[in-house]
């Protein structure tokens, strides 16, 4: 005790003094140990720091390490007491709480990013928080802050980061998580141990997620894997199967939908965590990490309602009758009650709607002029952007589709519109896997993944194909709604002229309707054609005979047409 100077009147540098003299090369002797905690000194210091009295004489031990050394390593804790740092491994647990209260404040060596031994405190150095330090000083209470109150995901995820490391087997990596997960039974964890039964495989899940929240990204949230298989499994064979696993698919991170990863070969592979991993470890606080390419909130491409030019949609029969029921029952009030109702018989909540039938007669207006009507957002889907030369990352696109559009459904309502339009590019029939290669495999998997996803929807999504005769038939009965879209009648085709062409006579609107069988598309066309005449060469009016004219050059393959006549 020489180095400790404690002349001072401090009611509690006393009692710190007196204790010490009892505690130093006692070689915590239990016989010892029990005289010492008779001491009046050591029950003032417990009360005080609000322990008992084995973690206050660790306390002492520290305190005064730390004063003659500065922060003091294991071994110098056990040089006070005058025994080894092994004896001093049965108050791990003393040493624990001090650290979890805040009193004692641990620094973990983590020199090239690896705990370099097994023994429990070995890499650590120890010293007395600042705060409790200067309530020492001053006599003043302490207020102790019990750390495992405020213990969360990220504390967990930092402590099993730290079991990895050169020298630590697979078997002590699984030994230890195990431990970590039954002190700590979060509800994600016991998801997590639901869904991936293997200890190991939820360590990748641990690793890779700890990896993501410090940012380690090699390109668009994905990290190299080999990396972590290095490091939690002990021998090629392992890491090399796990990987295939991963590759196949059907590895549980994998068939859970909870990583990516992008490239065939074991060397170059990368792997990241999906919306739905992020999710299942970090829940409300996911969204903070939502910066995957195809995943990142600000780049979902949503068109708001009043952004959608209102217009009059003109149809036939059972194709109008739709468009009507489907604004009426896709009204807010009006959906919700149909969920809840559906909802009550256990039966699918979603809304799911095909468009289709003959190319231009307004399937796609028709969508979005639901939207606007019922005051939702549409979210376009780019079947080209699901497509992806990475093995099994056109998979996690379409995935992500369905995540941005629940991560869209979340931030309130109402929910949006989903819209696949041209979906023959993703619902085609599948095709024989023995007789195709990788890329028929991919397409299945494809289809495979949005009926799925089809079969648990809750939000709205509207399809439209010009190839129905090209769709899967088990798409069928995922569609509530089919709505069949045929080219005009005649009746239809004189409104739709008038609609776009005020100018246009019943009479002349009657005979371009009768005589030239458009769909709406191509009459758009003809009306775009005919307003770029009259800005070009400055008409007040486009002639009804130049119209004509327009309606005639308008298809590509020659047709033998009756002539129209014209008035003079």
């Amino acid at each position: 005790m020489s180095n400790l100077n404690l002349s001072g009147d401090g009611h509690i540098l006393r009692a710190i003094k007196v204790s010490a003299d009892e505690l130093q090369t006692n070689m915590l002797d239990p016989m010892r140990m029990r005289n010492t905690f008779k001491l009046a000194e050591m029950n003032i210091l417990s009360k005080y720091l609000k322990s008992d009295l084995r973690e206050t004489a660790l306390f002492v031990a520290v305190y005064v390490s730390c004063y003659n050394e500065g922060d003091s390593k294991l071994k110098d804790i056990a040089d006070f007491f005058g025994c080894t740092p092994f004896d001093l491994l049965t108050y791990h647990k003393q040493l624990q709480s001090l650290i979890d209260k805040g009193i004692v404040v641990e620094r973990r060596d983590l020199s090239n990013d690896y705990v370099t031994s097994d023994v429990a405190f070995c890499n650590s150095t120890f010293g007395i928080s600042r705060s409790v330090s200067h309530n020492i000083l001053s006599d003043t209470p302490i207020t102790v802050v019990n750390k495992q109150e405020n213990y969360d995901i990220y504390d967990f995820l930092e402590e099993a980061d730290l079991m990895r490391g050169p020298n630590v087997s697979s078997k002590e990596i699984c030994d230890k998580i195990e431990s970590l997960e039954e002190r700590h039974p979060f509800d994600s964890i016991k998801q997590l141990k639901d869904l991936v039964l293997t200890t190991l495989d939820r360590y990748l899940f641990y690793a890779i997620t700890s990896a993501h929240i410090d940012d380690i990204f090699m390109d668009d949230d994905y990290m190299g894997l080999k990396p972590f298989l290095k490091s939690i499994y002990d021998n090629n064979h392992d890491r090399i199967r796990t990987f295939i696993s991963l590759k196949d698919r059907i590895h549980p991170l994998m068939e859970n939908g909870l990583v990516a990863i992008k490239r065939e070969s074991y060397s170059t592979a990368l792997v990241r965590l999906t919306l739905k991993g992020k999710r299942l470890l970090l829940q409300e606080d996911a969204e903070a990490f939502y910066t995957t390419k195809g995943e990142q909130k600000n780049n979902i491409y949503m068109v708001e309602p009043d952004k959608i030019k209102q217009k009059e949609l003109f149809f036939d029969g059972q194709t109008d009758a739709a468009y009507k029921s489907l604004v009426i029952g896709l009204g807010e009030d009006n959906f919700r009650n149909m969920q809840k109702k559906l909802s009550e018989r256990n039966m699918p909540v979603g809304v799911t709607a095909i468009f289709y039938g003959t190319p231009g007669t307004g399937k796609t207006e028709m969508a979005y002029q639901i939207a606007k009507a019922t005051g939702r957002k549409v979210i376009p889907v780019d079947i080209s952007e699901t497509k992806s030369k990475w093995f099994g990352e056109s998979e996690q696109r379409i995935k992500a589709v369905f995540d941005d559009y629940r991560l869209a459904c979340s931030h309130g309502k109402p929910k949006p519109i989903l819209l696949f339009n041209e979906a023959d590019g993703v619902l085609c029939k599948r095709m024989d896997v023995e007789r195709g290669t990788s890329c028929t495999q991919t397409e299945n998997a494809i289809q495979n993944i949005i009926l799925e996803e089809m079969e648990r929807f809750d939000g709205i999504l509207i399809a439209t194909t010009n190839l129905e005769n090209n769709l899967d038939k088990a798409f069928e009965r995922r569609f509530l709604y089919k709505v069949r879209f045929e080219k005009p009648s005649e009746a239809v085709k004189t409104k739709i002229w008038k609609s776009k062409m005020p100018n246009l006579t019943d009479e002349n609107a009657l005979t371009l309707a009768r005589n030239y069988d458009f769909s709406g598309g191509e009459i758009d066309n003809i009306v775009r054609k005919a307003i770029t005449r009259e800005i070009t060469e400055c008409l007040d009016e486009t002639s009804f005979e130049d119209i004509v004219g327009f309606c005639e050059s308008e298809r590509f393959e020659n047709r033998n047409r009756t002539q129209i006549g014209f008035r003079a």
